[in-house]
């Protein structure tokens, strides 16, 4: 019986420990779950704080405009009464100053509630990130849950989740401050930017004139015959969507059937048997291409198409960097570059190079003289530029003089790569006019950032804060760059620059923008005189 009692006994008091230890493990997830809950919440205040400024911001810009828009209705409406003898222009003088004197009141009582309202709105959210912070609250707990349920995706999606978390990440590193009370007031500050790069651009001209020492490199004619050719293939990875609304200026002209197939035909001179495969892209990391062999100039050329999905838009802004090294090991002649490449472009580059190793090579099997080119404009461009150095570390590729062209590229490696004897062997290329994209990045972002804000603060214009300085490493375009009607070295129309020298900042241009489509590149080279004396260092 004793026994018995004792079994009992130790029988009561496990379960009560297991009922504890229960108990507590409820409490303890309870606990997490409670605090990720909080974490979430800072994670809102934290977006909801710029969100807050950037709206009233806009709100007070708003109510300047609508006010001052009223003092010139009612200013023109006496002044017309006054003209056509309605009122006489003393009348009209006082009743203009009367009405002024009660919209400029109404003015600033609105500024006022309004100023009001957005204190009390910042110091509300303040309050509680200070008391959800005394509880223990960490932010980043929303990433961390997106990062978890990602992980847990495959294939296409959990690219695509760990696309919008760097991208989260990036709005947060870029977004994260607030220049000014008013978004308006930054403009002259843009203006008077845009003004100070004129004067540096002739600057720099008046001191090239100025040397005796400073030369120029001009392509070939053949050069120049090749840059123009190679971006008809570039120009057609766009198909007929990309390029059908200018088709009449390159094409036989378009008709309702044509297809994409008709639009590379077109373009580039091949017949339809020579186009191997066409891809419209897949996905995220997985950008359109064609590939083809121009058996006329005994190539086989891969074709990568530019920004034209929302997944290119989100492989463009996946903007961090990533270790890359340039040059193979068992390159013996040459030093190892390592150093850093875009993340979307790469990440890109690679998901092509394992899809189309085998049918290139089996092409190149079957053309045993033919060589390996690839191109593309735009996002295509820093995807061929990155791909053509990962394939040029295999023999079987470097060994058919494996070379990319690349159309207004993007910034994609860092200054060590770009200008590596390596990346100059196998790349090129070609940037037209002030093409904004061959200087962006996100450190010349930040960079563009930086400066408005110093000059908006130097003009005593309402600023908040200057960004911090940036931790991110330049990129730029990579190889051998030719720079395509550059307005810093007229008359010539092409000539080799280094884009460490010349494109390491954005400089605000009128022309910035329209020079980075495919047809206005297409314009400029077909243009180019192939008949001129070149190849040679020129004066400037």
């Amino acid at each position: 019986m004793r026994n018995k009692a004792e079994n009992d006994g130790s029988t009561v008091s496990s379960n009560t420990n297991q009922n504890d230890s229960s108990q507590t493990s409820r409490m303890h997830n309870a606990y997490q779950k409670t605090m990720t809950a909080l974490g979430v919440a800072r994670d809102g205040i934290a977006i909801g704080v710029p969100t807050v400024s950037a709206s009233f911001d806009a709100a007070n810009a708003s109510v300047d405009a609508g006010f001052a828009m009223s003092h010139r209705a009612i200013t023109s409406s006496l002044r017309a009464a006054s003209f056509l003898g309605l009122i006489d222009g003393e009348k009209a003088g006082t009743a203009q100053q009367s009405v002024r004197n009660v919209v400029d009141a109404a003015h600033c009582i609105t500024k006022g509630s309004l100023g009001a309202s957005a204190t009390i709105t910042k110091a509300s959210l303040k309050a509680s990130d200070i008391i959800l912070s005394a509880t223990g609250a960490q932010q980043g707990e929303t990433l961390r849950l997106l990062s978890k349920r990602v992980a847990s995706q495959e294939g296409d999606k959990r690219d695509m989740g760990n696309a919008l978390i760097g991208l989260i990440s990036l709005l947060a590193k870029v977004g994260g401050y607030h220049l000014s009370n008013n978004p308006l007031a930054l403009m002259p500050a843009a203006r008077s930017l845009a003004a100070l790069h004129e004067e540096q651009r002739r600057e720099r001209i008046r001191r090239r004139h100025e040397s005796s020492t400073f030369r120029l490199r001009v392509p070939l004619s053949s050069d120049m015959l090749s840059l123009s050719k190679h971006m008809r293939y570039a120009a057609a990875a766009y198909g007929l969507i990309g390029m059908g609304n200018c088709w009449s200026r390159y094409g036989k002209g378009q008709v309702p059937w044509m297809c994409d197939e008709d639009v590379i035909q077109d373009l580039t001179g091949l017949n339809r048997s020579d186009i191997i495969c066409i891809n419209p892209g897949e996905g995220i990391y997985q950008p359109a291409h064609f590939v083809a062999i121009d058996h006329k100039d005994k190539e086989v050329i891969v074709a990568i198409r530019g920004t034209m999905s929302i997944q290119d838009v989100l492989v463009d802004l996946v903007c961090q960097t990533e270790n890359f090294t340039s040059v193979p090991e068992d390159e013996e002649d040459e030093m190892v570059v390592e150093g850093k490449a875009h993340e979307g472009f790469l990440k890109s580059a690679q998901r092509l190079a394992g899809k189309l190793h085998e049918p290139v090579v089996e092409a190149l099997s079957n053309n045993p003289e033919y060589r390996l080119v690839v191109v593309g404009h735009s996002l295509g461009a820093g995807v061929a530029t990155l791909l053509t150095l990962l394939w040029a570390r295999i023999p079987v590729f470097r060994a058919r003089d494996i070379h990319g062209y690349s159309y207004a590229s993007p910034c994609c490696v860092c200054e060590s790569i770009s200008q590596a004897p390596f990346t100059r062997r196998h790349v090129t290329s070609v940037v037209f006019g002030d093409d904004l994209v061959s200087r962006l990045s996100l450190a010349t972002f930040r960079e563009l950032q930086r400066d408005i804000a110093n000059i908006s603060i130097k003009n005593n214009e309402s600023s908040n804060q200057t960004t911090d300085a940036d931790d991110e490493e330049k990129l730029y375009c990579a190889g051998k760059v030719w720079w395509l009607e550059s307005n810093e070295y007229k008359p010539h129309p092409i000539v080799e620059i280094d884009p460490v020298e010349d494109l390491h900042h954005i400089e605000l241009f009128s022309d910035m923008l329209t020079t980075h489509l495919p047809w206005a590149y297409l314009d400029a080279l077909e243009k180019l005189d192939t008949h001129s004396d070149s190849g040679t260092e020129n004066p400037i």
